[in-house]
This record gives C-alpha cells, structure tokens and sequence, in this order.
C-alpha cells in the first residue's frame, strides 16, 4: 500500500464551500447505529485481512470523519457504507501499469489517452453555490445529452434546471454530491453501467486516476469534488472546496484537462493537471462521481 502524507489543513474559503454538517446533527440513536454498522465493517475486513487492522481503522477514520460522508449517510444510509467498503476494497486491489492497459482500452487502442465523446464547453456557475450544477451541465454535454450550449442565458437556465432536482447542503452550502450522482444516473442511464461516488485517503488515492479514465472509456464524464483548489497550480495557492468536470485524461504525458465552472475569471475554464496534482489532491479527503463497471453489490456487508 502507498501512504501519501498531507503536510497541513488549510482553511477553505466560502465560495462553493459546502457547510459543514457537526455530527450533533446527528440523533443519539442514529450516531448509536453508524457507531455499530461501521464496527461490523471494520471487524469483518480486518478478518478478511488479518495484519491490516491499522490501514483499514485509518481508512474508516478517514472516510468517516469526512463532511462528505456525515452529509451522504443523512442522506443514503446504505450507500455510505457501501463507500466505506469500496474505499477500503480499493485499498487491497493490486496497482497496474497504465502501459500494460493501454491495449486493452476500446475507443483509444495502444494510446492511453480519453477524452469526452462530444465537444464540451465550460460552464461559467451561476451563483456562488452553483459549483455542482454547472459542472453536471459541463458533464452532460460532453456526454452528449445536454445540447452545446454557448449562450449565457441558456447556461444559466439550464443550471437552474438542474438546481431545482438537486439537494443542496444546509446553510446556503453546494450541491451535495450523492444527489449529484443521482441526477447523473437518471439522466444518463445505462443497462450495465452507473455512475457511482467513491471516496479515496492515503491508503487508496492511487486509484483515483483508475476511475477517471474508466468513466471516460465508459463516454461519461466525471465530476471531481476537490477538497482544495489550492493543490491544483493555477489557483496559484487560492482556497476554495470546488466541484469540477474532467473531459480528457492523457496517461502517456501524465496530464487531465478539466472544465472549471468558477465564476471568477482567474480559474474558469478550461485548464490542464498534472497526475501530481490529481494524486495529492485525492490523497487526504477525494471524492469523484464516475460511471464505471463495478457496480455489484455481491460483496457488501449491508444491501
């Protein structure tokens, strides 16, 4: 397992910051049963993997103590759990060369290179808030069920169109990720494949890039909660917690490109990250929402 350390918490500013949800906002009997389901979790892997309790009571810890988290089991009991499980599935899932992938890849054979199935524009947020909104509309027309829209007023429409189906956390704070997901999946479906929410710490970021390129390769965009826009350069050390599209990954020049939706002229658009950037990023508190192909619920304690 890799362990990639994050050197300092930095404080996040207001715009697109979601609010933080205190675990008070939790009833006693509500806190007793998470307290009891994550136990169950916890005992049955380390049984699974004996000589890991430690790395999977640090995944659990750092999956749980996420305002992500806290805000997802308020709203789908049984699906935050599910990404507890992932996350520490993911953790004992063994590395694989992007090299030795590439060939196997539909769509960009032997290149290791994806890219949205139709041309995306960037999506200038509406408000302040509007972060998850615009970055659903940028994602869906790159998938092409959105039509290209280049006009401000139809972009703006469209982000109230999409707002008015979404949750939105307490306190004026973003869109909340496990809605985002849900609006996704109804307007985007699929037989086989879904969009999911994963969650990655020190012990699983690695596999962050794996679910980027897996979503392209499946023609759907994902949508990256970065947790700190001050671990990407060309925020040039500003703070915020940001929900951007990813429309292209390049594993051969180790690059993605996103669409960022912020409304202040000195971020949006579109700009290009190093894989550098992407893993740290992810490394202490990553969400993404990506279609991808592991979508059975065979191995979950709790269905």
């Amino acid at each position: 397992m890799k362990i990639l350390n994050r050197i300092s918490i930095i404080t996040l500013s207001a715009l697109c910051t979601l609010s933080t949800l205190h675990t008070s906002a939790f009833a006693d009997n509500a806190s007793d049963t998470l307290d009891i389901r994550v136990n169950t979790i916890k005992n049955s892997y380390i049984a699974q993997h004996p000589g890991y309790e430690s790395q999977i009571n640090t995944i659990i810890e750092d999956v749980v103590s996420s305002e992500q988290f806290m805000q997802y089991y308020l709203y789908d009991e049984i699906e935050a759990l599910h990404i507890i499980e992932d996350t520490i599935q993911d953790a004992f899932l063994p590395t694989t060369s992007e090299l030795s992938l590439y060939g196997l890849r539909a769509g960009n054979p032997s290149t290791g290179i994806f890219y949205a199935p139709y041309n995306v524009i960037a999506v200038r947020q509406s408000q302040n808030n509007y972060c998850g909104p615009a970055s659903i509309v940028q994602a869906l027309i790159g998938n092409g069920k959105f039509d290209y829209i280049t006009d401000l007023e139809e972009q703006e429409d469209k982000q109230e169109e999409v707002a008015d189906e979404l949750t939105f956390k307490q306190g004026g704070g973003g869109a909340f990720i496990g809605s985002m997901r849900d609006y996704l999946n109804t307007h985007y479906e699929h037989e086989t494949y879904k969009y999911k929410v994963k969650a990655f710490t020190s012990y699983t970021y690695y596999h962050a890039q794996r679910y980027v390129y897996e979503s392209l390769r499946l023609d759907a965009c994902p949508i990256y909660l970065v947790d700190d826009t001050a671990d990407f350069d060309y925020y040039n050390n500003a703070t915020f917690q940001h929900y951007v599209t990813i429309s292209y990954y390049n594993g051969q020049m180790q690059i993605m490109n996103i669409l960022d939706p912020h409304n202040d002229d000195l971020y949006y658009g579109l700009h290009t990250i190093t894989f550098d950037e992407f893993d740290f990023s992810a490394s202490y508190d990553g969400w993404i929402i990506a279609r991808t192909t592991d979508v059975s619920d065979d191995k979950y304690i709790y269905s």
